[in-house]
C-alpha cells in the first residue's frame, strides 16, 4: 500500500526488515492540499492509505514500485498514481511556498506576527492559511528554521556565544534555545 504520513512534530522512523525497498516522496509546503482536497491539517499526525484519503486505489501502483528496483520505473508509477488522482491547480499553493521560503530565508524573522505583516494579513489568517495547506501554524515554521540555524552555527567550526544567537534568533533566552 501507498501511506500517506500527515506533518508531524515527533521524529519519525520505520524499520524496514529483510529485503525490499521502499519509495519516498515528500511534497513542497502547501503542495500536497490540492490531492487531498481539503485541509492538511486534518492528517496531521496520522498515518493513513492513500486510497483512503484521496480516493484512488493505491494497491497496482504498489504493486509496480516494489516490482522494480529501477527508480525510474518506481517513479514512474508513483507519478502516474498521482495524475490519476487528478488534482486541480490552486494558485494558493505559490502564495503559501513563497511565506516559508520567506521564513527559512529571512534569519531576521522570528515571529509569526513578522509574517503575518510581510503578508499584509493578520496573524489569525496566516493561521488559518498555514493549517490548511501546510498542516501546521506559521509559529512552528519558523522556530524549526530558526532552530535549524542554530545547529548550522553549531557545526560551524566557530566558537558559539549561546546568549548571543539565541536573542538573535528570537528566543527568550540561552535556555530556551538550547
Amino acid at each position: 500500500r501507498l501511506l500517506v504520513h500527515g506533518i508531524s512534530r515527533q521524529p519519525f522512523f520505520r524499520n524496514l526488515l529483510g529485503e525490499g525497498h521502499s519509495l519516498g516522496a515528500a511534497f513542497h509546503p502547501g503542495g500536497f492540499r490540492p490531492l487531498l482536497g481539503r485541509g492538511v491539517g486534518t492528517i496531521a499526525e496520522a498515518v493513513l492509505p492513500a486510497e483512503e484519503l484521496l480516493g484512488v486505489d493505491d494497491r497496482e501502483a504498489a504493486s509496480r514500485i516494489l516490482e522494480t528496483t529501477d527508480v525510474s520505473a518506481m517513479v514512474t508509477a508513483f507519478e502516474e498514481y498521482l495524475l490519476a488522482i487528478a488534482p486541480q491547480p490552486d494558485p494558493v499553493v505559490d502564495e503559501v511556498r513563497a511565506l516559508v521560503t520567506l521564513a527559512e530565508s529571512d534569519h531576521e524573522l522570528t515571529r509569526a506576527e513578522q509574517l503575518a505583516e510581510g503578508a499584509s494579513m493578520s496573524l489569525r489568517s496566516l493561521q488559518r492559511l498555514f493549517t490548511e495547506y501546510v498542516g501546521i501554524g506559521p509559529k512552528w515554521v519558523i522556530m524549526r528554521y530558526r532552530i535549524l540555524d542554530a545547529a548550522a552555527a553549531a557545526h560551524g567550526g566557530q566558537p558559539v556565544d549561546w546568549a548571543a544567537l539565541a536573542v538573535e534568533l528570537g528566543f527568550t533566552d540561552q535556555a530556551h534555545l538550547t
